[in-house]
């Protein structure tokens, strides 16, 4: 919870605490108030009693403007914890280290949405009502004790018991909560893939997938457990215990008035004031056990907001050497036979190979998005060279282009605007994956034209490119032999 509180705007949180020290502060006043306001009705004391009950009825109400600002300085407070979450993820999109972070379209999603959702009170709300919580705590102890040492004495033995059943089972709930939340994102998932497939399998009664029924049924049984466990810590080791504190506090403060240790005042005010402690108890169990099924989550999100960045530099680039470079498939296979090349400037190489082979794995590995390979690759800076341009396969269609011309566009039209933005900046290398994807053939014409402005001005560009009207294009062919061909 503490990394999370750097992303809060520290003037408005300061605002946030101080507003909601006065409350704390106005809050424990008031029994107080009612004890003095009690005893001088009994004492028959009328101006007193006046005085005590405006004062009642005056702080109440301030109290409850107080309520008003807090309410609006905690909006404004999520906004910018919102505003800062979306602009760190902003940067980090540019500077994540590919291949020490895995980052997707379904993680940024799952991100920002429902975990942000579930997790944006323990960046401010939570942090300043615990603090707060706990000196009102500490603060009630303090005023029991001058009235009642015994009551105070009690409490403060019944609390650190309370405190350590609460730990030893908050282990059992943060563990079936995880469990319950990696169970819902199998279900995700596999809803997700099911979407991908629908198009191919929705005339068929054959499913490439594993049948659904299991992932519900464990589900199902991870969520069960959390709640019995959940339902048996809150009925039988939590409220009930709390109950049991104010049943004996009531009894014992009865019993002190009835031998007139205190007064009436003072019992009315022990009462208000064992109400209130609910309140704090209460809330740190409630946070407590957030907290403890949330403890993955926590982590998780900021591993998010925090992976590892990476540096870059231009540096030239006047050749890439490939030396026994295979890529490797999931699960780590050999795809293709080991190849050994030398990439020149001034030279245009086409990557040709089987379906699966590799290819586009080969042209990430050579940019450094991906270190899944065996062997070595050879380039000024590896890794770290910002001295690329490339072009994926498949354009991006997105509402916020700078040029509204391409919002909306057809994805033929999305891809010359790609290959218009790849050749507008000037690098030694150039790559394209399938550079004439979407593009009918008098479009493809244009693909023809960039590469051989490319090879006119001696960039070094590789190519990924099935497509017949490249194949007689002048290229150097370097195939990528799968390991199964015979």
């Amino acid at each position: 919870m503490k990394r999370l509180l750097s992303y809060n705007n520290k003037v408005l949180f300061l605002k946030s605490f101080i507003l909601n020290t006065l409350v704390t502060i106005l809050t424990v006043a008031i029994p107080y108030i009612s004890k003095l306001f009690i005893d001088h009705i009994l004492s028959q004391k009328v101006h007193a009693m006046i005085v005590y009950g405006v004062l009642y009825v005056g702080i109440s109400l301030f109290i409850q403007v107080l309520y008003y600002f807090c309410d609006v300085i905690q909006g404004e407070s999520e906004s910018h914890v919102w505003q800062n979450i979306c602009q760190k993820t902003a940067e980090n999109i540019q500077l994540y280290d590919m291949v020490e972070t895995e980052l997707s379209e379904a993680t940024i999603t799952q991100e920002l949405g429902q975990t942000y959702e579930l997790l944006k009170r323990f960046f401010n709300e939570y942090p300043v009502a615990l603090l707060l919580y706990l000196i009102r705590a500490l603060v009630i102890i303090g005023i029991l004790w001058s009235i009642s040492p015994t009551i105070a004495v009690m409490i403060g033995i019944l609390i650190p018991v309370f405190i350590f059943i609460s730990q030893k089972y908050s282990v059992r709930l943060s563990r079936l909560g995880s469990d319950t939340v990696n169970c819902m994102k199998d279900i995700r998932d596999y809803l997700v893939d099911s979407y991908k497939l629908m198009p191919s399998k929705r005339f068929s009664a054959h499913s490439s997938l594993i049948d659904f029924s299991p992932l519900v049924k464990k589900y199902i049984s991870c969520k069960n457990k959390e709640v019995r466990m959940t339902s048996l810590f809150e009925n039988f080791l939590s409220y009930a215990f709390l109950n049991f504190m104010i049943m004996m506090t009531t009894i014992i403060s009865g019993y002190q008035t009835y031998k007139g240790w205190i007064t009436i005042g003072d019992l009315m005010a022990i009462q208000l004031y064992i109400s209130q402690f609910w309140t704090p108890i209460e809330y740190f169990l409630d946070v407590y056990k957030e907290y403890s099924g949330s403890k993955q989550i926590i982590e998780n999100f900021i591993n998010f907001l925090e992976p590892v960045q990476i540096s870059y530099e231009s540096t030239t680039i006047l050749e890439i050497v490939l030396e026994k470079y295979v890529s490797l498939g999931r699960d780590g296979e050999e795809l293709h036979e080991p190849l050994t090349t030398r990439l020149e400037k001034g030279h245009i190489y086409r990557i040709v190979g089987e379906n699966g082979v590799g290819k586009t794995r080969l042209i990430l590995a050579i940019v450094g998005y991906s270190m899944n390979y065996h062997g070595e690759i050879y380039l000024p800076n590896y890794r770290k060279n910002s001295n690329f341009s490339y072009c994926p396969a498949e354009p991006v269609a997105s509402r916020f282009y700078k040029n509204e011309l391409s919002q909306g566009a057809s994805m033929g039209q999305l891809k010359l605007l790609q290959l218009q933005e790849a050749v507008a900046v000037d690098k030694d290398v150039y790559i394209f994956d399938e550079p004439s994807n979407f593009l009918d053939s008098q479009n493809k014409k244009k693909v023809v034209q960039i590469l051989s402005d490319l090879l006119s001005k001696e960039k070094l560009v590789i190519l990924i490119s099935h497509d017949d009207d490249l194949v007689d294009f002048p290229t150097e062919v370097i195939t990528l032999q799968s390991c199964d061909s015979e």
